[in-house]
C-alpha cells in the first residue's frame, strides 16, 4: 500500500523553495561543436573528482500532494549517501548505495537492503527512484547517452531525458572553477522534484583545487 507523500516529508507544506516559481533556462548554444567540446571538457574535469557533497532543499509535488525536505547528498568512489530531513532537522530517511547494493533506513529505525530497499523506497514515494542516474544528474551529466542534445554555450545541459524522466537545469553556480547545477527540476508523469542546492563541497585528489573555469 502506498504511503502518502506527507508521511515521507513529515508534513504537508506549501511550496516555498526560492527559485522554483519559474524556470529560466540558460541560453541555448549557438555553436553546437563548441558546446560539445566544452561539455566533454566538463566531463573530463568532473571525472577527476574523488568525492562530492551537496546540501540543499527539495520540494516534491505529486497528484494532490506536496512536501518539502532538506537533503544532504554525498558521493565517493565507494558509495553514495542521501539523508533526508524534515524542515525541523529530523532525519526521516537515509539511503546508501555502494558495492553491496542499496541500503535504506527509515525514521522508525527499519533497515532494508537490496531489492527490498528498492521496493520500500518505491512504496514510500509512490514512484520509482532512478538511483543509478541521480548522482550524474546532480553534476549536470548524462549517463551513458553520449553528449546531451540540449546544451548552452558553456557545454552545460539545459535538459536531460532518460527512461521517462526529464531533468531541467535552470541555474548553475561556480565551485572550484566548475559550473555545477544549483537549481533543477526532475519530473516524470505527474511527479515533480525541485532541487535547490545551497552549498557544494568538492573533494579533489591530494586536496588540490583546479582554478580554471569550465
Amino acid at each position: 500500500m502506498r504511503a502518502p507523500l506527507p508521511h515521507l516529508w513529515w508534513a504537508v507544506l506549501p511550496i516555498l523553495l526560492a527559485g522554483c516559481a519559474g524556470i529560466q533556462l540558460p541560453e541555448p548554444a549557438a555553436n553546437r561543436d563548441q558546446a560539445v567540446a566544452a561539455y566533454k571538457e566538463r566531463v573530463d574535469r568532473l571525472s577527476k573528482l574523488v568525492g562530492w557533497r551537496l546540501d540543499g532543499r527539495v520540494v516534491a509535488k505529486g497528484p494532490g500532494e506536496s512536501g518539502q525536505a532538506r537533503i544532504r547528498w554525498s558521493r565517493s568512489d565507494r558509495e553514495g549517501r542521501l539523508a533526508v530531513r524534515n524542515p525541523f532537522g529530523q532525519t526521516i530517511l537515509e539511503m546508501r548505495n555502494g558495492p553491496r547494493g542499496l541500503r535504506l533506513r527509515d525514521a522508525q529505525g527499519g533497515v532494508f537492503r537490496g531489492d527490498r530497499a528498492h521496493t520500500v523506497l518505491r512504496e514510500r514515494l509512490g514512484w520509482r527512484v532512478p538511483v543509478g542516474r541521480l548522482a550524474d544528474w546532480a553534476l549536470g551529466l548524462g549517463r551513458g547517452e553520449g553528449v546531451p542534445a540540449d546544451l548552452d554555450a558553456n557545454g552545460r545541459p539545459r535538459h536531460l531525458a532518460a527512461d521517462g524522466w526529464t531533468v531541467t537545469f535552470s541555474e548553475y553556480i561556480q565551485v572550484d572553477g566548475l559550473s555545477l547545477p544549483q537549481s533543477m527540476l526532475v519530473s516524470r508523469d505527474e511527479m515533480q522534484l525541485r532541487i535547490r542546492v545551497q552549498e557544494w563541497h568538492l573533494q579533489w585528489p591530494d586536496g588540490s583545487r583546479p582554478g580554471q573555469q569550465a
